[in-house]
């Protein structure tokens, strides 16, 4: 199952999946989400939550310096007209449609940063900026998609990754999807007999989680749309 799509033709795509659990009529309809793209897939996104009763957010909740620092690289993106994109920017508080944010504090996030390596830590602070610097002024967006494509399951170079990733990827996804999959756990605890939409609107790389997650509980994919983040 691809979550992210990139192809010559279409661009880059992301999934809109929709899972579905025998005898029950409530929903989960996932939107693997990447922080850049063209404005009118994060409008085409917010029409379809629009539609749903329950939307599941991310975003770490504070001020965090730290999770500032890691994120600097799309946010500088938007910066460049050889990309001409956009930083994710749906207002869900406009849409009226109850939310929940399942995701660290600013204070958890600081917390368990500073529990990842000395050496990993000044890697990030070093290369981040370097990185986002390059993208600003030399990449375009056929840089940018060459490795945005994500399937459901982990490719061997991301299951070759050192332990200075590891313990990054632990803070950065792995605690965050444990927040997510106990919020959506309790949804379908509470509301698994009610005819309703949940949408589920995070990044990409948590939705593995979410579909093992899902899976488990005794939902399955029961259709699948596509939304066009970019072209190139």
């Amino acid at each position: 199952m691809q979550l992210i799509e990139v192809t010559e033709l279409a661009g880059v795509r992301s999934a809109v999946i929709v899972m579905k659990r025998r005898g029950s009529p409530m929903r989960f309809v996932l939107f693997p989400m990447l922080h850049v793209g063209e404005q009118h897939f994060y409008e085409a996104v917010a029409a379809r939550v629009r539609s749903c009763q329950i939307v599941v957010t991310e975003g770490v909740i504070g001020d965090s310096s730290r999770a500032d620092a890691i994120t600097r690289i799309y946010r500088w993106i938007r910066f460049s007209r050889r990309h001409d994109l956009v930083v994710q920017d749906v207002d869900y508080d406009a849409l009226g449609v109850p939310s929940v944010r399942p995701d660290m504090t600013a204070a958890e996030f600081d917390r368990r940063w500073g529990e990842i390596p000395l050496r990993a830590r000044l890697l990030i602070y070093f290369l981040v900026p370097l990185f986002a610097l390059y993208l600003l002024m030399f990449s375009d967006r056929r840089f940018l998609a060459r490795h945005l494509e994500l399937d459901l399951e982990l490719s061997d170079a991301e299951l070759s990754t050192s332990e200075l990733i590891d313990a990054m990827e632990e803070v950065i996804v792995d605690q965050r999807d444990r927040l997510l999959m106990r919020a959506l756990v309790s949804i379908h605890e509470e509301r698994h007999t009610e005819p309703i939409d949940v949408a589920v609107v995070w990044g990409a790389g948590h939705m593995r989680a979410v579909v093992r997650g899902l899976k488990a509980l005794g939902y399955q994919p029961c259709g699948t749309d596509w939304l066009t983040v970019f072209r190139f």
